[in-house]
């Protein structure tokens, strides 16, 4: 299950709204939670989205970067990554939201806005939507959730369906221009012969009269010397 939820601002890592579990006598997911909060201050070079192993036996971060700001969560290392990353997807497309309600829509940059922001915890009151979300993906092995796994799978598969006849297409067009190609290379060819055919002709259409008249001179030199 999601055990924490962190939104922060990528540059420093400012925590903007916060969840998680009321377990204060786990010392093991205290202690991955501050680990969490360290990590969250050297995000300038991370990837976009990613699960990381932590070194513990119960607990992983799985994560997801949108512009200047990092989503993350910490589960328990059987919680299935594909959902993490749907829970993600959730929170962030509801904390665009958020962020649509609290500053306005009128050709405003939230990214900026979120840059002046001084203090953690400022979107306390998204925490609500944090939770009723944190609550919908309690329970890995629930109906809607492994809806949304088939989901994943069926979306990876029209990918790779797509992939394979994009190359199969490929493979096609490929073999469509090596033929045309061929065709190109031959008609090229004809296309010099005969114009080297009607090169002759002209030449010989052009210089007749004298050839003929070049002919009946040898022919009269011949004439005179054997009679």
């Amino acid at each position: 299950m999601v055990k924490s939820v962190f939104i922060a601002r990528k540059s420093d890592g400012l925590i903007f709204c916060e969840v998680s579990d009321e377990c204060t006598n786990d010392k093991n997911l205290m202690s991955v939670r501050n680990k969490a909060i360290e990590y969250l201050k050297n995000f300038q070079t991370k990837q976009d989205l990613c699960t990381v192993n932590i070194g513990s036996q119960q607990f992983v971060f799985h994560y997801k970067i949108n512009e200047n700001i990092v989503y993350l969560i910490i589960t328990e290392v059987k919680y299935p990554s594909k959902l993490a990353f749907c829970y993600l997807e959730d929170i962030n497309e509801g904390f665009t939201d958020e962020l649509k309600n609290h500053f306005g829509t009128q050709s405003v940059s939230y990214y900026s806005k979120l840059e002046t922001i001084d203090r953690t915890n400022y979107f306390l009151k998204f925490e609500k939507f944090v939770k009723k979300k944190k609550a919908e993906y309690l329970d890995s092995g629930s109906k809607g959730n492994l809806e949304k796994l088939n989901k994943e799978i069926l979306d990876v598969h029209k990918v790779m369906t797509e992939n394979i006849n994009l190359i199969l297409d490929r493979e096609k067009n490929l073999f469509n221009i090596d033929r045309i190609s061929e065709t190109i290379k031959t008609d090229s060819k004809t296309f010099k012969n005969r114009t080297h055919d009607l090169r002759i002709k002209l030449l010989l259409s052009k210089y007749s009269v004298f050839i003929a008249i070049g002919a009946i001179i040898i022919l009269f030199i011949i004439f005179k010397i054997y009679l």
